[in-house]
């Protein structure tokens, strides 16, 4: 159990320091605008992904 579990922080932080460096290289060569717009539109990707269709359906029989 005490091994997982440090195999799981060791991953995270790994994992965490992975995307700081890929963030400020992308943010280096591109600008923080690019990384604004980017993280933008995966959020609303996997905001209309993960909806229920229904919510997404337009409503013309009301």
């Amino acid at each position: 159990m005490a091994r997982q579990w440090g195999a799981w922080e060791a991953n995270y932080y790994f994992m965490l320091g992975f995307g700081v460096l890929i963030g400020g290289a992308i943010i280096n060569y591109f600008g923080f605008a690019f990384m604004f717009v980017t993280m933008g539109v995966l959020s609303l990707a996997s905001a209309v992904y993960f909806l229920p269709k229904e919510v997404l359906k337009p409503r013309f029989n009301e």
